[in-house]
């Protein structure tokens, strides 16, 4: 089965934006909380930039989520 990885990097993207927005945490606290770049930050979520596993589980761990509930796309 092939996966089509361009939407499941937008779908994450979002995801990560809406759990943002959710929390009323900007970009700028999220990536500081996350110990990563806010333009890395920005860039996931406008789906330009993938994230890697140790990424993911940065974003979900700020946002106080597990990775799976972060990597649920039921939106």
């Amino acid at each position: 089965m092939e996966m089509d990885l361009e939407k499941f990097r937008k779908d994450f993207g979002k995801k990560v934006q809406i759990e943002r927005i959710k929390g009323e945490i900007s970009q700028e606290e999220l990536a500081y909380r996350a110990q990563i770049h806010r333009t890395t930050l920005g860039a996931i979520e406008n789906g330009r930039t993938p994230a890697n596993i140790e990424t993911a589980a940065k974003i979900a761990c700020a946002l106080d989520m597990t990775l799976s509930q972060l990597f649920d796309f039921d939106f």
